[in-house]
């Protein structure tokens, strides 16, 4: 007796997508009177179970073993009197995952004439970049994340956005608002001291204070006997 009838899928196997990061497998099954094998051709990239028909992908995070591409994969199932069924499919491997923050960025309260730090965080197997589209008042760190100010920052208020991007140009963007308060009152610049003088002859005294937002006025508690140039 001679066995000349190929192995039969028992669905004709489709094409696939990988999506970069996460495991891959992928179940064919063919039918046949006697024991079947299966193989493919690409080993560097994938693996099939000869006795099951399981394929699963070997590097799912590493882009440098198995970088995104579209992958031809011919699967074989040979039976034991070496009849052959063979299915042409593609293995597409993709990154379509958008960064995340690791936390949302919150809004700011920010004091006058003080310098502004402020970290983003963002998650992605595939991190490439951050930047903000107010590049007057802010810069950012393209690698870290770590925004500041590029310019003194009014009493006020402002918002940015901050976008981040992954090497397959996938984003993520956050919309912070920042309030800007000055709530630091002014310095002497040397601080005043008693002092006496004698009766009848006219007094001047000079105090001078200091403050980033500048001075709006001076003023004393006993207007009856003193007065003080605003």
């Amino acid at each position: 007796m001679v066995d000349t009838t190929p192995p039969t899928w028992n669905v004709t196997p489709t094409n696939q997508v990988w999506e970069y990061g996460d495991p891959f497998s992928y179940q064919v099954n063919a039918s046949d009177y006697f024991t079947i094998t299966f193989s493919l051709n690409d080993t560097s990239n994938f693996s099939i179970g000869s006795s099951t028909g399981l394929i699963v992908g070997l590097y799912p995070n590493d882009t440098s073993r198995t970088p995104l591409a579209v992958y031809s994969i011919n699967i074989t199932a040979t039976d034991a009197s070496g009849n052959n069924l063979s299915a042409a499919i593609t293995i597409t491997n993709q990154d379509t995952t958008h960064p995340t923050w690791d936390q949302t960025p919150p809004n700011i309260t920010h004091e006058y004439y003080t310098p502004l730090l402020y970290k983003v965080n963002a998650t992605d197997l595939l991190l490439s970049v951050y930047s903000i589209n107010d590049t007057t008042n802010f810069k950012i760190n393209a690698a870290t994340g770590l925004i500041e100010n590029n310019t003194l920052l009014p009493v006020g208020n402002l918002s940015f956005i901050v976008f981040v991007n992954d090497t397959t140009g996938n984003t993520l963007n956050a919309t912070v608002f920042i309030e800007t308060l000055d709530t630091t009152p002014p310095t002497w610049n040397q601080t005043p001291q008693g002092f006496g003088f004698i009766y009848g002859r006219n007094v001047t005294y000079q105090v001078n204070a200091s403050d980033p937002s500048g001075l709006d006025v001076y003023s004393l508690s006993d207007s009856s006997n003193f007065t003080i140039n605003s």
